[in-house]
Parts: structure tokens; C-alpha cells; sequence
């Protein structure tokens, strides 16, 4: 079985934590998302697309200063949204990069990342 999809409270390998949207999200009448709701997820989902494909550029290049930059903001950016795995994933490349551990600063690293986003952005699509 995968991480949860749809849990209360923190854990790294948490997809989404719902107590987290809730947050921002307070469910319009009739149990909807409210607009500003909308407005947070769509803005997270199209800003996190960009962040992923500057992540590649990055790693392509090997640029490093670009990948923990980019893994930094995608972490803030994740964990605000309560999408732990995501966030999590993130702050391990951007160690990996602090800790000048090129071995881990790998493809594979980058495919964990657009997997978890993949994750994340089905769990979103279904509030």
C-alpha cells in the first residue's frame, strides 16, 4: 500500500494533510470548496509546475545553486499547502545539495518528486 491520500495531521509520507487545507480552505455553503479555496489550489498547482520544470532545467544543466534554490521554495511552498511527501522530498534534495552529496542529487530524485506533485495534485483535484 502507497502513503495516504487523504489524512489528518502530519506525517512525512503523507500525501495531503487535510487539517492543513483546512486552514485555508473553509468549505463554502453546501460543502464546496470556498473561491479563495480554488484560488489557493490552482495558484499551488500551476506555481508547483513551474518550480518542477525549472527543478529540471537545474539538474540538466547541474546547476546546484538552482536545484536547492528551487527545492527550497518548492518545500516552503508544499508544506504550506499541507502536501508532506512532497514537501519532505524536497528538503531531502535540498540537503543533498547543502551536503554536496552529488550521488543523491539524481534523476531518480527528481522522478520521486514529480511523482509525489502527481500525487498531490489528484488528491487536490478531489476536495
Amino acid at each position: 500500500a502507497g502513503p495516504p491520500v487523504r489524512e489528518h495531521g502530519p506525517q512525512s509520507d503523507q500525501i495531503l494533510d487535510l487539517d492543513v487545507i483546512a486552514l485555508y480552505c473553509e468549505p463554502a455553503p453546501g460543502g464546496t470548496l470556498s473561491n479563495f479555496g480554488r484560488t489557493l489550489i490552482a495558484t499551488f498547482i500551476r506555481e508547483a509546475e513551474s518550480q518542477l520544470a525549472t527543478l529540471r532545467d537545474a539538474m540538466r544543466c547541474e546547476n546546484e545553486q538552482l536545484v536547492r534554490m528551487t527545492a527550497h521554495s518548492l518545500k516552503g511552498m508544499s508544506l504550506t499547502l499541507g502536501a508532506q511527501r512532497l514537501g519532505e522530498l524536497c528538503r531531502q534534495l535540498e540537503s543533498d545539495v547543502d551536503e554536496h552529496r552529488r550521488e543523491l542529487v539524481a534523476p531518480a530524485r527528481i522522478r520521486a518528486i514529480d511523482e509525489a506533485f502527481v500525487m498531490v495534485r489528484k488528491a487536490l483535484s478531489q476536495l
